[in-house]
């Protein structure tokens, strides 16, 4: 799964954390999510101690956490394993990877609008009226935002991750990420899916293992390549307008805005080094982003990037510690534009990305 790849194979086999059941870290009744000053925090929560995923709801004009909305909103757990989500139109849209589905949910009332049944969903993403989904079976399907279900599926290549949306076309991370033994030999490209027909045009070689895609405003793809979790190191490369991939930079999470890519470098069992750098030039930023020292990621999950005022959002677990890091309530860190550190806020367990109302 995708979160998983940002971990070494060592601590993969010690803890399984995908998700189900309900969680149990609840802390008061939730106010809904209204307005467009607010973030939806994805937490996974861990299966192997029976901590099912949640999400919580940050008024961002307030300050004011509301954990567990849509058990509270639902009466029902979320489910298990969500990995990303995204905003169209006037749903949320959630990727539930252990449970199947992608769930459609009103966010100004958080209530259940549909559940989509669809394999190991992973990434999400949208465009021309559609949502799309990458399945850890191989495939992408097409959500109809309409008739809210599966109207296509494309098979792009072994256990796809990210996508991002460029002119037209769907670029498709494809990792290969559960054929360890035989290298990650499959997973060395992303597939480019033509969204008029839905058909795949070709195939761009990239790093090893690819996952996480970003995008910034002048149309480069970035993609981060994690290697092997040993030997060889993650590598993020850049896709630009013609095509062409190259390495770029060395980073384990990354997340582009208009001119910018945050890139944070945490392999495991190491200290994560943190750089702002010009999409174009490669050339480092000045930004205070990750030199408080005294507020950093306890240990760093992922990036989110509020568009509107650039501000930096880092998820991060609670503990470095491997046998309570997957059962710990998780962090989320709040960076003004210029990274200089706003506040911190707890989370559910394990909280793998932040998604802006």
């Amino acid at each position: 799964m995708k979160i998983l790849k940002t971990l070494s194979l060592a601590l993969l086999a010690t803890m399984l954390w995908t998700a189900c059941g309900d969680d149990e870290h609840t802390t008061f009744i939730p106010a809904p999510g209204t307005g467009t000053t607010g973030a939806f925090i994805l937490n996974q929560g861990n299966s192997y101690s029976a901590i099912g995923s949640t999400y919580d709801y940050l008024d961002l004009k307030t300050n004011k956490l509301s954990s567990n909305i849509f058990a509270t909103t639902n009466g029902q757990g979320l489910g298990g394993a969500v990995q990303d989500g995204i905003i169209y139109g006037s749903r949320l849209y959630l990727a539930m990877y252990e449970s199947n589905l992608v769930w459609v949910i009103n966010p100004k009332t958080n209530k259940i609008v549909k559940s989509i049944i669809t394999s190991s969903p992973e990434g999400i993403t949208a465009a021309g009226g559609a949502v799309y989904v990458t399945n850890n079976d191989g495939f992408v399907s097409k959500i109809d935002t309409t008739k809210l279900e599966v109207v296509s599926k494309i098979e792009v290549g072994p256990n796809p991750v990210d996508m991002e949306v460029r002119d037209g076309q769907l670029y498709v991370a494809i990792s290969d990420g559960y054929n360890s033994a035989n290298g990650y030999a499959n997973g060395k490209k992303v597939a480019k899916i033509n969204l008029t027909d839905f058909t795949k045009s070709l195939e761009l070689p990239v790093g090893l293992n690819p996952t996480q895609m970003t995008q910034d405003g002048n149309g480069n793809i970035f993609v981060v390549c994690m290697g092997n979790y040993s030997t060889i190191p993650a590598k993020v490369y850049k896709i630009g307008k013609d095509d062409r991939a190259k390495e770029f930079a060395t980073a384990t999470i990354a997340e582009a805005t208009s001119d910018r890519i945050y890139l944070i470098n945490a392999p495991y069992g190491q200290s994560a080094t943190y750089s702002v750098v010009n999409t174009e030039s490669g050339k480092a930023i000045a930004s205070k982003f990750g030199t408080d020292k005294d507020n950093l990621p306890i240990s760093p999950i992922a990036i989110s990037i509020r568009k509107t005022t650039g501000e930096v959002f880092v998820t991060s677990s609670g503990t470095l510690d491997a046998m309570t890091q997957y059962t710990a309530p998780g962090y989320v860190y709040r960076y003004d534009a210029d990274g200089t550190f706003a506040m911190r806020y707890q989370a559910g367990v394990h909280p793998c990305r932040v998604v802006f109302n």
